[in-house]
């Protein structure tokens, strides 16, 4: 299962290592693999730093609420 965009705020604090998404605003990089989270906190709420190897694009890093993932 890929996903695409974020139906609910809690469904983008649960990416794991292993899943594969597709950045909405970067759909030429293709589905990448999730590598790592880290958990952060920005703006006082709770969020997610991304690290996903695409394929043609190599590894991004990205914080899943900006993303939209």
């Amino acid at each position: 299962m890929t996903r695409t965009v974020v139906e609910e705020r809690s469904s983008w604090l649960k990416y794991k290592p292993g899943e594969r998404v597709r950045h909405p605003g970067k759909p030429e990089w293709g589905v990448g693999e999730v590598t790592k989270v880290e958990l952060i906190t920005r703006d006082g709420m709770p969020d997610r730093r991304v690290w996903i190897r695409f394929p043609s694009e190599g590894t991004k890093t990205v914080l899943a609420s900006v993303a939209g993932l």
